[in-house]
């Protein structure tokens, strides 16, 4: 059978996560999908855990070269078979409806170009620490230049819109605001209203990571932004996310950072987070 969605997932060193990652796809209520999983030259067991997994979905390309996201992803584009092109990424984990509910909206609304989903921020225990939900839908260029409109692991859209607009080269951390930014005139993204994601962040950040992909975004927006919403309008992004930057690394060399992070997230009350709890048992209990 031709699979209708075609999940992409570069890996890099990811040996610790890429094995519940790959139950969580495994375990998905919706089937009919393919899985290209690309090891981006890691130099740890990440290839090996991949091959481990025998089922006949699962396709691997390891050419033990370090391309980076930007350019493996594109390298899917071309791949894949399915109608629809799915991201993920090798330290999170799905919901088990994800697939489903992201396909079935989609196919109902054809204006769509990408949707992305709300999110469950774990720590590296898999302990849910909040939850995140993006715009409803955002057609606006000037909102789409402001940031946080999608999800990067939550997206799904037809692999015919990746085709057409393929990630851009020479960004290492934000290749997906990036992308957003640079088809932003003609670009319609939604968002469901439900954590679909499981995603690892606290205890996992990376400062340096942080300030690079900081430092991209505002070059995305130098580059792109005067010709999508007007040097002034686009001046003022900039210099306001230059100025929340400066604050960031303030609280940083504070050591307050975790605070941060935290107001990123909406709080979990005790009976929501024991239900992300069960969520995420039920996805690591399964045996494929």
């Amino acid at each position: 059978m031709q699979p209708l969605i075609s999940i992409v997932l570069p890996c890099y060193n990811v040996q610790d996560t890429i094995a519940a990652c790959l139950q969580s796809i495994l375990g998905q209520s919706y089937q009919n999908w393919e899985l290209l999983a690309i090891d981006d030259g890691s130099t740890d067991n990440t290839r090996e855990i991949l091959h481990s997994f025998s089922d006949p979905r699962i396709h691997i390309i390891s050419d033990g070269i370090n391309r980076g996201c930007s350019h493996r992803l594109n390298q899917a584009a071309l791949l894949v078979k399915g109608a629809y092109y799915a991201r993920m990424d090798g330290d999170d984990l799905m919901f088990p409806r994800r697939l489903e509910k992201q396909i079935e909206f989609l196919q109902q609304h054809q204006d769509i170009d990408l949707l992305g989903t709300g999110l469950v921020s774990v720590d590296k225990d898999l302990v849910p620490t909040g939850q995140r939900l993006a715009p409803v839908r955002v057609s606006d260029p000037y909102r789409i230049l402001q940031g946080e409109v999608l999800y990067q692991p939550t997206v799904m859209g037809r692999t015919s819109w990746f085709l057409e607009h393929p990630y851009p080269d020479g960004y290492l951390y934000s290749e997906d605001f990036a992308l957003w930014v640079k088809s932003a005139r003609n670009l319609t993204v939604a968002n469901l209203q439900e954590p679909l994601l499981f995603y690892r962040e606290k205890g996992l950040f990376s400062y340096t990571k942080y300030q690079g992909r900081r430092q991209e975004i505002r070059r995305a927006l130098h580059d792109h932004g005067p010709e999508l919403v007007g040097q002034l309008r686009a001046c003022f992004l900039f210099l306001r996310r230059y100025a929340k930057d400066l604050v960031y690394a303030l609280f940083y060399s504070l050591g307050i950072w975790n605070q941060v992070l935290r107001l990123s997230n909406r709080s979990l009350d005790r009976a929501t987070s024991h239900h992300y709890v069960e969520i995420m048992n039920g996805i690591l209990e399964e045996q494929f």
